[in-house]
Formats: C-alpha cells, structure tokens, sequence
C-alpha cells in the first residue's frame, strides 16, 4: 500500500517519495481530529467509509467512535474498481490522542 507507492516513486525521486510519504502521514495524523472530513467513497453503501486524497492516491479509511482503521492506499484509476474485501487495516490513528498503531 503507502510503502509499495512510496517504493516505486523512489526509483525515480527520493524527494518525491519522500513528499508523498510525507503528506500521507500528515493526511492520516489529520483524522486525530477531522475523522469526518473526507468524502464517502462513491462505491460504497457506507457513510462510515470514507476517502481523502492525496497526490494522486486514494486513502481510505472507516470511522469508529474512538478510532479511524486505515484500509487501504490506492492508486486513483480511472475506471478503478474498488475491492476492499481483501483488506485489513493497517493503521490504526486513536481519536482521543494522537498515537498511531501498527497492525491490530
């Protein structure tokens, strides 16, 4: 997900990789207070999952009453078919501070 984006854009510019991990972080850091702000995903039937975009990336993400799961970074396809049924989350960000999780 964010480390494979990360990976691949590195082959042609750390600094680019660098910036795109950057603002993925910061975007995920963000929802500590801003769980809501980003728009549901169109493809989905649940206002509990929701999308933020970043660079060219699709982060999505589901909102609990004291945390947000990060399912999946994508790459934004034209024509793209979302499927998160293969997804668990891999980050976790707790609402009421701003400690980040690895895997739960």
């Amino acid at each position: 997900m964010l480390d494979e984006a990360v990976g691949y854009i590195a082959q042609d510019s750390l600094t680019a990789a660098q910036q795109l991990l950057i603002d993925a972080l910061d975007a995920g850091a963000s929802l500590t207070t801003l769980s809501e702000r980003g728009r549901t995903v169109p493809e989905l039937e649940d206002s509990n999952t929701r999308e933020l975009f970043v660079q060219r990336y699709r982060l999505i993400y589901e909102v609990h009453p004291t945390e947000i799961h990060i399912l999946a970074f994508l790459e934004e396809k034209e024509g793209q078919v979302l499927n998160l049924e293969f997804c668990s989350h891999f980050m976790v960000v707790v609402l009421h501070g701003s400690a980040f999780a690895d895997r739960v």
